[in-house]
């Protein structure tokens, strides 16, 4: 007679051992090949075997005797396949089994043993395997969700998928309390009698009642391990499926990084540091907006997938993209590209689609193999390739190739006004690329923040896909009054729970006159908020006088009023010094290093290596707090980070900032920079620069990468002349040629060279007076440029297709000559 293959588990605890079963011929003969061979292979029981055929077999028409016979074998079939089931469910094509499920399928399958062994009371036992079928199914879809996260794993990082689930203590203590359940289920079953085949007609209500509670634990097991403590199965495998993906995810990440990291990207997503004056959107305000983009963007098919807020400088356009992009569940968060015209990589048009690029590798780990393979053959083409096949190429490409039922993904390109339009124009050409992406990838979501330019608002009403584009004009949102008067009013009274402040005591509708002031602009708000609590004693006489002199001259320009808040705080801050000249000359330096410096912050103890007392810098932060980002006490190492662009802005306007004591004119401003850097570089010493890892302070970095960017946006000096010519002398051939510490880190070899060419060139515009700095300068060059042309014909390989065609060009002309950055247009 056949006997079922039992389990013989030399370590019952133990989650990895693996378990070969059986069938029983009586179901193996009313089944279809195909599922016979699927019981075998993959462990569950096809569901129409367990419901609708045994359904058909237990009705069957027969005499008693047989009929009873028949039944009791077909229960015994149940029984037998259900326990088969749960030997081959134990670990069947993965080795990464949840932690702890095969002890509880080993517990199952006694039970079910007993059961079979009582050889009795048809129904209960039918009712009771059945319930254990129930129990098994929501542990296998368990283990097949978990199982279908690491199918595509490395055997190394199985291990570490192991680790990962054997470190999840909510789910680990859900299977020891299943198990523990399953335990006293066990001693039930153990108090089923044990009799033969041939007295299994023998039927007592012990018995039934043991298989009924039998049954009824079961239930009450899978629904406790269904949902626990409050928290569904569904949502704690969510968690941990999510921890698998990333462990594959991060594995992705590093065998792939080196061809990542070809893509040079610019350091301008929501996550970048150069982003915080972007990112501090007052709680409770926005809501609307916030609301509104958040449902767009995860909508399934809206009728627009682009769209454009635009807004006024001030009015928040980039801490509302900011905040939603940070709002966004990660899995929705495709990319974001935050323009900065004070950062070279920030605002050139050529590095948005690489860098959205490089960012979807890292949102989306169904896209990292897809981009490594195109930015391969895109690279091997050439690195100055048109926006055209920038966007095809690194973009549509790969997206293309994911399923139409992923999920929407936002790209957020924020502060369009700020990318460099030149030369060619090519943001109208970004923008309506853009558009184009989100007409051919349905799931893509394109938000698109800039101010209102002609150029820019022209080129995206004249796109060829305008139908799919939105336009929102923050200047017209319904609240936003609303919500600029909340932000007062939530302010001022915390303020005035601290003690000091009764401006609202004393001024009842400051809060609704300011907000009248502000005209919808909220970064006169936020600073005027700033300005009369940072000097909350003189609170009152601050906001008359401010009150008064904005009420008497209506502002003709578009920021006028910001424009006075700003004169108010610089008079109030410095008035007292006019008179000292050199204490102004430290001023104007500040102001001059905030309103110029180049996508970098910088404080006291920085400004102190350029010439800048440490002392006159704290106490010129600490009375600009309200248009600067200062948390707690001023210190030698608190940055010197504008609160808003608009103040550095303002700065170097000359037609908005009319006080010549604190105006940076923008070519003096440079030339100041300029010089302290160039003789910062000129020193023999630069080891004093390093800090205690040995790392060059980030200031000598600044230098060597700026300087020249300076100098040539700079007005020719006396002072400069004589910096340039001392670094020319000293150390500009280590600058050329990459020697440490001096060296910049240039894309190409051959960008130093084009940079000390431009900054001759720039010298002899000037009238320079020095025509033995000339003389220096090219022979600089020109020993460059020979030791080039060696390195190209001995190594071209070290060289991508642009810099050979430059070196070439170069050779030819025997010395330097303009070459154009080559766009590849076909």
């Amino acid at each position: 007679m056949w006997q079922p293959v039992t389990h013989a588990y030399s370590k019952p605890c133990c989650p990895w051992n693996y378990h070969p079963t059986s069938i029983h011929p009586t179901v193996a003969c009313v089944l279809p090949a195909h599922h016979y061979s699927v019981c075998l292979l993959n462990g569950p029981f096809p569901d129409c075997i367990m419901a609708s055929q045994l359904n058909q077999l237990t009705s069957s028409t027969t005499s008693p005797v047989s009929h009873s016979r028949i039944d009791h074998d077909r229960i015994d079939a149940l029984i037998t396949s259900v326990k088969g089931a749960l030997g081959i469910a134990v670990d069947v094509s993965s080795d990464i089994p949840i932690p702890g499920l095969g002890h509880v399928f080993s517990v199952l399958n006694q039970v079910l043993g007993r059961i079979e062994k009582m050889r009795a009371n048809k129904q209960e036992a039918k009712d009771a395997a059945t319930s254990i079928k129930a129990l098994r199914d929501v542990l296998q879809s368990s283990a097949n969700t978990l199982r279908s996260q690491t199918r595509r794993m490395k055997p190394s990082e199985r291990h570490a998928a192991r680790r990962t689930l054997e470190s999840e203590d909510v789910l680990k203590e859900r299977i020891e309390a299943l198990s523990n359940q399953l335990v006293g289920i066990q001693d039930l079953a153990e108090a089923l009698p044990k009799t033969s085949r041939w007295s299994r007609l023998v039927y007592t209500e012990q018995d039934t009642d043991l298989l009924k509670q039998i049954r009824t634990r079961v239930v009450e097991a899978t629904e406790n391990f269904k949902l626990q403590g409050g928290i569904a199965m569904e949502d704690l495998l969510r968690e941990v499926c999510y921890r698998l993906q990333q462990t594959e995810h991060d594995r992705l990440l590093r065998d792939y990084n080196n061809d990542l990291k070809e893509l040079k990207p610019a350091d301008a997503s929501y996550r970048s540091y150069l982003t915080d004056e972007k990112s501090r959107l007052q709680a409770g305000t926005r809501e609307t907006i916030l609301k509104d983009l958040a449902e767009w963007a995860v909508a399934k098919d809206p009728t627009h997938r682009v769209l454009v807020l635009h807004g006024l400088a001030g009015m928040g356009k980039s801490s509302i993209v900011h905040a939603l992009v940070k709002r966004l569940d990660e899995s929705r968060r495709g990319a974001s590209f935050f323009f900065n015209r004070g950062v070279p990589d920030c605002k050139d048009p050529y590095k948005v689609f690489p860098t959205i690029a490089h960012q979807l590798a890292y949102s989306q780990q169904a896209l990292v193999e897809l981009i490594v393979e195109a930015s391969r053959g895109h690279l091997s083409r050439s690195r100055s390739q048109a926006l055209e096949h920038q966007l095809e190429d690194l973009i549509i490409n790969p997206l293309s190739q994911l399923p139409l039922s992923t999920l929407p993904l936002l790209l957020a390109v924020d502060g369009a006004d700020e990318c460099l339009n030149e030369p060619g124009n090519p943001v109208p050409r970004l923008l309506q690329l853009l558009c184009r992406a989100a007409n051919k990838i349905r799931f893509l979501r394109i938000l698109i923040a800039t101010r209102p330019e002609t150029y820019i608002m022209g080129a995206l009403r004249s796109s060829d896909h305008l139908d799919i584009i939105t336009f929102r004009d923050l200047q017209k949102e319904p609240d936003v009054d609303k919500d600029i008067r909340l932000f007062i009013d939530t302010e001022f009274r915390k303020c005035a729970a601290t003690g000091g402040f009764t401006l609202t005591a004393q001024r009842v509708d400051a809060t609704e006159k300011l907000t009248q002031l502000a005209n919808g602009v909220f970064v006169y708000a936020s600073t005027v908020v700033r300005f009369l609590v940072d000097d909350r004693n003189l609170a009152v006489e601050i906001y008359d006088k401010l009150v008064e002199s904005q009420d008497s001259k209506a502002p003709s320009q578009l920021y006028g009023r910001l424009d006075m808040l700003y004169t108010a705080i610089l008079k109030a801050a410095f008035d007292k010094f006019r008179a000292d000249a050199g204490r102004m000359v430290h001023i104007h330096q500040v102001l001059s290093w905030c309103a110029l410096g180049k996508g970098r912050v910088f404080s006291p103890d920085v400004l102190e290596l350029v010439g800048i007392p440490t002392n006159h810098t704290i106490d010129i932060i600490a009375r600009l707090r309200s248009v600067l980002i200062v948390d707690g006490e001023v210190t030698p190492t608190t940055e010197l980070r504008p609160y808003h662009a608009s103040f550095p802005q303002f700065l170097a306007d000359s037609a908005r900032c009319q006080d010549p004591a604190f105006l940076v004119e923008p070519q003096s401003g440079h030339a100041l920079i300029a010089s302290s850097l160039l003789d910062l570089l000129a020193r023999d010493d630069p080891d004093m620069f390093r800090d205690a890892d040995g790392n060059m302070l980030w200031v000598w970095v600044y230098a060597r990468t700026c300087w020249d960017d300076h100098l040539c946006d700079g007005r020719y000096t006396e002072q400069l002349g004589r910096s340039l010519r001392r670094f020319a002398e000293t150390h500009l051939e280590q600058w050329i040629t990459g020697v440490e510490p001096w060296a910049r880190p240039f894309a190409r070899e051959t960008g130093a060279v084009v940079s000390v060419c431009r900054v001759r060139e720039w010298y002899k515009e000037n009238n320079g007076p020095d025509e033995g700095l000339v003389m220096l300068l090219t022979s600089i060059i020109n020993k460059r440029i020979r030791g080039l042309v060696a390195q190209a014909s001995q190594s071209s390989s070290s060289f991508d297709e642009d810099e050979l065609d430059q070196i070439k060009s170069w050779k030819e002309a025997g010395g330097y000559t303009p070459w154009e950055r080559r766009i590849v247009l076909v």
